[in-house]
């Protein structure tokens, strides 16, 4: 899989996911075979909704449109969600909690910050790839959210966040990081990191690994590590 650094649109609707919604997985990611009826209804759902949203946006695509994509009668979907905007929310919820899970999962017991910084790169940018329309729902859509759904959300985002700016810390405690703020360091390399997902094209001329390599030297060199190369990114992951 590899991606290419020229410009082109990164609106979703230009690529949506196949409308297919009789499968337990979700393009990108494989989901746990579903165990009953009910579970595998609501993967359908789910993956048809990402579909919808994607290609007409939250406001432009409705549940009508959404049940009779999925075989099912309109009154039916409320057996599976509590409305429209209930189904957003737990679409970008789960992004959001997948994330946190997988940092906690790759990340977290790396004692050294350098490293860990590295492991936030490759997940980041793995996560945003393999996950890249339903990332940018998420990013394009949250306002779409009522105040208190909202708040919600970037509650997860903020929780990411400091897990970022806590490494961060820790390596400018100990000489290793050398910058002005660690929140407004945090801020720029999740800038920089989501924006991968935006351009990223499968078929273009970058690797998903040469795109982790090349982040991490940018990253690093943010933070003020010096001897940081592509070259030496390229020969850890290859060890």
């Amino acid at each position: 899989m590899s991606g290419h650094t020229g410009s082109d649109s990164s609106n979703p609707k230009h690529d949506p996911w196949p409308p297919n919604c009789n499968t337990t997985s979700i393009k990108g990611y494989q989901m746990r075979k579903a165990g009953t009826r009910g579970e595998t209804t609501w993967l359908a759902i789910r993956e048809a909704a990402v579909d919808l949203i994607a290609t007409h946006g939250f406001e432009g695509f409705n549940l009508r449109e959404l049940a009779a994509r999925c075989g099912i009668k309109a009154g039916s979907l409320y057996n599976h969600i509590e409305s429209k905007e209930g189904l957003l929310k737990t679409l970008l919820e789960s992004i959001m909690t997948d994330l946190l899970q997988e940092f906690d999962e790759q990340v977290t017991a790396i004692d050294d910050p350098v490293e860990q910084v590295r492991a936030v790169v490759r997940l980041h940018i793995l996560f945003h790839t393999r996950r890249r329309t339903e990332v940018i729902i998420g990013n394009t859509e949250l306002r779409s959210l009522s105040p208190e759904n909202h708040q919600a959300i970037t509650a997860l985002r903020d929780r990411y966040e400091n897990k970022l700016r806590q490494i961060i810390s820790k390596g400018a405690a100990s000489g290793a990081f050398h910058i002005p703020d660690a929140k407004i360091t945090s801020f720029a390399i999740i800038a920089i990191l989501t924006g991968v997902g935006h351009w990223y094209r499968p078929n273009g001329s970058l690797s998903q690994k040469r795109l982790i390599e090349i982040h991490e030297q940018l990253v690093l060199q943010a933070l003020g590590v010096v001897d940081v190369s592509v070259e030496a990114a390229s020969s850890r992951v290859n060890a």
